[in-house]
């Protein structure tokens, strides 16, 4: 993946975020005027679609961040970021806590959450991970049951280059590598049965 396709990628990615979230929220917002004016009462049904509506927002929320542009020097508080988190692995086998205090800046937190999603593909049966960061080093560690790291996929965070055949659950891998590299960083990882870390 070459830094100009990255580029793009991104800002399309920003593009489909923005005009998703408008409409969802416009759909909650519906929602809730129905339930204060009475004009549906609770339901399954209305739980359903308000629930699946708050976890599609939430997703968009990640990807945003994860994939979209980090352009304009932006920081994101740490509650935000937890926000973030939290509400992408709401209710899902995966629980994360991001630990770092201070406001960090986009780019960074992109890494941060594309290595995440990394960490995901290789909990198939869930698990735990910390995200932390000493005087700006980066540490994500994770542990479960049965870690599963596909190598080719692997791989490719050290050398993007090679990441032609990738399917579209697995783009985090080259996206990390090439944006990892615009900030002068290297990502290391290791692993064994239960354990997964990675430093950059």
């Amino acid at each position: 993946m070459m830094q100009g396709n990255a580029n793009l990628a991104e800002l399309i990615g920003s593009r489909i975020c923005h005009d998703l979230i408008s409409p969802i929220g416009a759909i909650q917002n519906g929602l809730e005027l129905m339930s204060l004016t009475g004009e549906m009462g609770p339901s399954p049904e209305m739980d359903l679609i308000s629930e699946s509506c708050a976890h599609a927002n939430a997703r968009i929320r990640f990807f945003r961040v994860a994939f979209g542009s980090t352009g304009g020097g932006q920081s994101l508080s740490a509650g935000e970021v937890q926000s973030i988190i939290a509400g992408m692995f709401q209710g899902d086998r995966l629980s994360a806590t991001w630990n770092p205090r201070d406001a960090t800046p986009r780019e960074e937190v992109q890494l941060a959450l594309l290595a995440l999603l990394c960490m995901d593909r290789a909990l198939s049966r869930g698990g735990e991970v910390r995200i932390d960061c000493d005087q700006g080093e980066w540490h994500l560690s994770a542990s479960g049951p049965q870690l599963r790291v596909d190598p080719e996929m692997w791989k490719l965070l050290r050398n993007a280059t090679g990441g032609s055949d990738v399917m579209p659950a697995d783009v985090q891998f080259p996206l990390l590598s090439v944006r990892a590299s615009d900030l002068g960083r290297d990502i290391n990882w290791r692993e064994n049965s239960e354990t997964l870390d990675i430093r950059f």
